[in-house]
């Protein structure tokens, strides 16, 4: 594998996981990410929410998301998803190829369902230029330069 100066990061991580209510975690983002995180723990949880007041559960079901999510962003991270950004980055890549290296990254994945395929098809159509007005695969998930240590 190839290293990259860059990776997959979730946006704002450091504010979700400080929020102690789920009012709190939609105060943390803007609203397009806040709709992102939404769409992930409604196909993760089955728990949709509203930004006001919510299931007794929202903020349990945001907090296990966001785990599953840092799970799916660190295999990404080890694998050829990496290149295959950048290079889509570049306009170098096509759906199909992107496609084989994100099934050949996540065969072996032990949390398939809803959550992986949401982030697969956010993923593909980002890297191959069909949705090309974000910094990654979704407003939650963006490929940004890697934060120094130290």
């Amino acid at each position: 594998m190839i290293t990259s100066q860059r990776s997959f990061q979730i946006t704002r991580l450091r504010e979700l996981r400080a929020a102690a209510t789920a009012r709190e975690v939609w105060a943390a983002v803007n609203n397009d990410t806040f709709f992102a995180l939404t769409a992930y723990v409604r196909s993760f949880t089955g728990i949709t929410l509203h930004g006001g007041d919510e299931d007794p559960g929202a903020l349990k079901a945001c907090v296990q998301t966001l785990d599953a999510l840092e799970e799916v962003v660190a295999w990404m991270n080890k694998s050829n998803l990496v290149q295959v950004a950048t290079k889509g980055i570049a306009g170098g890549v096509t759906y199909k190829a992107a496609e084989q290296v994100w099934d050949d990254t996540f065969a072996n994945y032990p949390n398939k369902g809803p959550l992986l395929n949401a982030i697969k098809r956010q993923f593909l159509s980002w890297v191959s230029g069909l949705d090309d007005d974000r910094s990654g695969p979704s407003k939650l998930i963006e490929y940004a330069p890697m934060a120094l240590s130290g």
